[in-house]
């Protein structure tokens, strides 16, 4: 995990700043070193690990794609990646559809840049699912809690009834 943490610290490629490439480039090698170990060892390494691996992978693809046109080795990025991001959500007690919708959908945008579009339609439909699916529970989730808020605010009102006012003759 402590390589894993390094390579998140020192990945810093932008799309819209070529400054950023060459160090970028750089770390190409250590990427794929540190990948493998970690889809060699899943069972032992924890979700933030994989997904942390998963979104660098997915991120390293973009880089090949943009300033190499290296799509076959991009592509192979990305299967990995959407590998690591699948496991991880199996493990996570938290789900991470989106990660995963944004590693298809770059997986199909490979796939598209090679000139493969029935296989893109694949991925891309897929994420496009995925996020449909999160928006659709995240909506029920939203409209649950707001009507369990709305019960908890009625129960804390207590029904008023006058007090009698004391009398006093003097």
């Amino acid at each position: 995990s402590r390589c894993v943490t390094a390579l998140d610290t020192l990945w810093r490629f932008n799309p819209d700043d070529p400054d950023t490439w060459q160090g970028a480039a750089a770390l190409l090698d250590h990427i794929t070193t540190v990948a493998g170990h970690v889809s060699r060892l899943e069972r032992r390494v924890g979700c933030w690990c994989l997904f942390s691996v998963a979104n660098t992978l997915t991120n390293a693809a973009v880089f090949l794609t943009m300033a190499f046109s290296r799509f076959e080795e991009a592509h192979k990025y990305l299967s990995l990646a959407k590998s690591l991001a699948t496991k991880a959500n199996q493990k996570a007690d938290h789900k991470h559809p989106t990660r995963v919708a944004h590693i298809l959908r770059s997986l199909g945008q490979v796939l598209r840049y090679r000139g493969r579009y029935n296989q893109a339609k694949g991925p891309l439909f897929e994420a496009l699912d995925l996020l449909k699916r999160h928006h659709h529970q995240r909506q029920q989730q939203i409209q649950l809690e707001s009507k369990n808020r709305r019960a908890r605010r009625r129960r804390r009102r207590k029904p008023t009834t006058p007090m009698p006012i004391p009398f006093s003759p003097h």
